[in-house]
């Protein structure tokens, strides 16, 4: 549940209903954090109810230097940091794992090395992979002044998750431009 909840929260997509203007279900925002709202209403996460409940107190935006956005939730009456990026970007940030119905332990330089050929295996295979972490943080501390560097640290890795990256439609135009003008495309 904690896995689904990461990536909707750390996504500012939303994912309407069919409507007067719009015939299927239409995302607002980015379509792939699009695809983590749905991942997660698929997996039987009430959206609404979790943001009126788990309420959002900071974010910290999508950056291209450190690839990935994390948000700070109310979760269970203690803040927390809910991450996604680039797994070799939140494994950086990663000093714990928790698997599915296992504690957390501590995150070994084995655990890296299967998570990053994980990622290798399914981006070989056109897949766009997103890793999930979180961190629970102390009652007391004062979300508002946590600085960037302080907030992502010492995560809990949880996992990634991989879509279907298509070939934009522009892609066979340019390829076919380049055939066109005798350049070996590999």
């Amino acid at each position: 549940h904690r896995f689904f909840l990461c990536g909707y929260f750390a996504s500012n997509a939303r994912v309407n209903q069919p409507d007067d203007d719009h015939p299927k279900w239409y995302c607002i925002g980015d379509p792939t954090e699009g695809a983590l709202v749905t991942l997660a209403r698929k997996a039987g996460i009430n959206t609404k109810a979790v943001d009126e409940n788990m309420p959002e107190l900071r974010e910290f935006p999508f950056d291209s230097v450190r690839k990935r956005m994390s948000s700070i939730r109310m979760f269970n009456g203690v803040p927390a940091l809910f991450v996604k990026g680039a797994p070799e970007s939140i494994l950086a940030q990663c000093s714990y794992i928790e698997k599915p119905g296992k504690s957390v332990k501590k995150l070994t330089s084995i655990d890296k090395q299967l998570a990053l050929k994980e990622n290798d295996v399914y981006a070989a295979k056109a897949m766009r992979n997103l890793a999930y972490a979180y961190r629970l943080l102390n009652k007391n501390e004062k979300v508002e002044d946590l600085k960037l560097d302080e907030a992502e640290t010492d995560l809990i890795y949880m996992g990634m998750v991989s879509l279907i990256d298509p070939v934009r439609d522009e892609v066979s135009v340019a390829m076919q431009a380049a055939r066109n003008a005798h350049i070996k495309v590999s």
